[in-house]
């Protein structure tokens, strides 16, 4: 085919060339030349947004369920008076995990209630919270919902670390998403719980009600302000636990003690006539080192003890284990005895002149007072005395094996559980 242009000659016609980017665009002038089409802008979004999406589920297809990092597994050795069920002081990470059964339902919903509502009904990313958190963060003065929902949470704590880089928060999301395809929502609640630090040197749930308001978590099924309260500490921990010495730290806690339970009230979790009486909570003095005094002693001789047994016997635990976490000793001390042998001890040294320190100006206490060893189980004496009125004879033969109780691993996850020995 030929054409005739204008000036007389005709000359054959030229084919466009299809492309599959029109841009610039032909047939356009001036500003419109340059300006793409709908039509590329859209290809264009689609053609990033599949990138992206497929380079997402190559990721998570690729990624795998790290191992738990030391610190997430290690619990605290708690040393019990003879009762089984009095502590005398722990050694090692302040943590002593609990299953969820234990953990009282109003527990758990104030911890909900505080950190993900939505946890039981939302999948591990929660783009809405997030969403949330940023407008919060934006427009409150207090009073925030985090961004992460608790399956983050957990995976941050047990799994990773608190970097706050960009590849871990990527890491953070891809393993959140692959755990929460893989446990229960009980377990991943049980684990968080079990993890998140609470203050006052506190991590879990259980050793916080201890910290917080002397006694186990379960004794809180029917309190719900101590609940709510121990809930809110998770938000700042270590500013939150400064409350009872800072003002402007125990304002925000009340306030956000307030939030915990209006976010109860809303979900219908708690009735809000019994809202309206709840009063903020009164908590226990911190415990500044319970190794102090006596109770280190008597910490040091049952960790000797176990050191003798394990040579007898290497099932028993000696004191590597024992610091590595995880255990309950039961010892043979009675508390009441302990408190007669500290008082004996305590009159004795005040009576002592600064003249004659050796020699007491009246009958010594100690002499007269020290109460009877208490008995083994296998009918001898024990033999752990303080330095003082120990006896000069050194006790011979095998040193008892020790007697084990365990209780169920909280997690299918976790590489250690807590076990019992009696020494």
């Amino acid at each position: 085919m030929r054409v005739d242009v204008g000036d007389g000659v005709a000359r054959p016609a030229t084919r466009r060339r299809w492309r599959l980017v029109d841009y610039p665009r032909r047939g356009r002038t001036g500003l419109r030349h340059w300006l793409p089409s709908w039509k590329l802008v859209l290809g264009v979004i689609l053609l990033f947004s599949g990138l992206l999406v497929g380079a997402f589920y190559i990721a998570l297809w690729r990624v795998q369920i790290p191992q738990a990092n030391d610190f997430a597994t290690r619990q605290a050795t708690v040393f019990e008076y003879a009762d089984g069920h009095t502590q005398i002081a722990h050694v090692g990470v302040n943590r002593v995990s609990v299953p969820l059964a234990q953990v009282p339902q109003t527990v758990r919903h104030a911890v909900l209630a505080a950190e993900d509502r939505a946890f039981y009904r939302e999948a591990a990313l929660s783009p809405t919270g997030m969403l949330r958190a940023l407008r919060n963060d934006v427009t409150s003065g207090g009073g925030l919902q985090g961004g992460s929902t608790i399956t983050q949470q957990y995976v941050k704590n047990y799994y990773l670390t608190e970097k706050q880089t960009f590849s871990r928060k990527l890491d953070e999301a891809l393993v959140a998403i692959k755990i929460d395809q893989q446990l229960p929502k009980d377990t991943i609640l049980q684990n968080y719980l079990n993890t998140v630090f609470f203050g006052r040197g506190a991590y879990g749930i259980q050793t916080a009600a201890r910290a917080y308001f002397g006694t186990d978590v379960a004794g809180l099924a029917d309190d719900p302000a101590k609940a709510a309260y121990l809930a809110a500490l998770v938000q700042s921990p270590y500013y939150y636990s400064t409350a009872d010495t800072d003002p402007a730290a125990a304002k925000a806690l009340r306030q956000r003690w307030t939030y915990v339970l209006d976010g109860m009230v809303a979900e219908h979790w708690l009735d809000a006539k019994t809202r309206a009486g709840l009063v903020f909570p009164a908590t226990i003095a911190p415990k500044t080192n319970d190794l102090a005094g006596t109770n280190g002693y008597l910490v040091n001789a049952a960790i000797g003890y176990l050191d003798q047994a394990h040579h007898q016997d290497p099932d028993v635990p000696d004191s590597t284990m024992i610091l590595r976490g995880g255990y309950t000793v039961v010892t043979t001390f009675r508390q009441n005895y302990m408190a007669v042998a500290t008082t004996a001890v305590q009159q004795n040294l005040a009576s002592l002149t600064a003249t004659n320190p050796a020699e007491p100006t009246t009958s010594s206490a100690a002499t007269t007072t020290r109460p009877r060893p208490p008995a083994r189980p296998d009918g001898r004496s024990a033999t752990c005395w303080p330095s003082a009125s120990r006896p000069a004879r050194r006790r011979t033969g095998r040193p008892r094996s020790p007697r084990w109780a365990g209780s169920a691993s909280p997690t299918s996850t976790r590489r250690t559980s807590r076990r019992r020995t009696t020494t």
